[in-house]
């Protein structure tokens, strides 16, 4: 049996793949609970990409999971920054530190990289 919280799930899935999702979310170390992917989700339940992705879009709108952004550096595609907000820590930087290029931001150059499991804890105590 899943937990109350990822009940949200039960109108886009069965109750055996939501189980599955639930104890990925519980195996996780504290680091990748930051870097939930749909690769890694459609990886590890055995589920196609676009249900990974149902899914997980699902989770953020119950606020389960929240994004983290990214900016790349548009000139070496280097990943410079990592934030949960999209623009407040990542407008101020203002060089790459790989190829030392100045960076002129643009909105294109922020990216959602992955999904952070919010509520790991609660996951965790309701298995």
């Amino acid at each position: 049996m899943f937990c109350s919280q990822l009940s949200v799930l039960e109108k886009i899935t069965d109750g055996e793949t939501i189980e599955k999702f639930q104890n990925y979310l519980a195996s996780l170390s504290e680091n990748s609970a930051r870097n939930i992917t749909v690769s890694s989700v459609s990886h590890n339940i055995g589920v196609c990409k676009e249900l990974a992705q149902k899914m997980l879009r699902t989770c953020l709108e119950a606020k389960i999971l929240g994004l983290e952004y990214g900016l790349r550096c548009p000139e070496c595609g280097q990943m410079i920054k990592r934030s949960q907000e999209p623009l407040e820590d990542l407008k101020n930087i203002a060089t790459c530190y790989r190829c030392e290029e100045e960076i002129q931001l643009d909105q294109d150059d922020i990216v959602a990289v992955s999904y952070t499991h919010l509520r790991a804890h609660e996951t965790l105590m309701n298995l």
